[in-house]
């Protein structure tokens, strides 16, 4: 079973239930395995049990990263994108840390 404080792979099979269905905010990590890789994972579960109930959090898997990057006119990676059922509200280029993603979500997942 599913717990809001996973990350979810999102690949080319599920993305469309995954990201456009989401009925949540969803912070997605568009990013290759190298060796900042571990890192930006373990910040980004920070942020799933940070915002659990509130947030979903997904890793695009990494054999959809070329096709999803083209669908977002992604330049580079790391990118981090946060959707409202699968259009962009907010996007961060580049390595990042807890602070850096809590503004990045800002007021789509504040507590109401």
């Amino acid at each position: 079973m599913e717990t809001d404080s996973e990350i979810h792979i999102i690949n080319e099979h599920n993305f469309k239930a995954a990201v456009i269905g989401e009925q949540k905010p969803l912070l997605l990590l568009c990013m290759p395995h190298d060796d900042q890789f571990a890192e930006q994972v373990n910040i980004v579960m920070k942020m799933a049990t940070k915002y659990s109930g509130l947030l979903k959090v997904g890793l695009v898997e990494e054999s959809f990263i070329r096709l999803f990057k083209k669908k977002y006119q992604i330049p580079g990676t790391p990118t981090f994108l946060l959707l409202e059922q699968g259009s962009e509200k907010n996007r961060s280029l580049g390595l990042a840390d807890e602070q850096m993603l809590t503004l990045l979500v800002g007021e789509s997942c504040a507590p109401t």
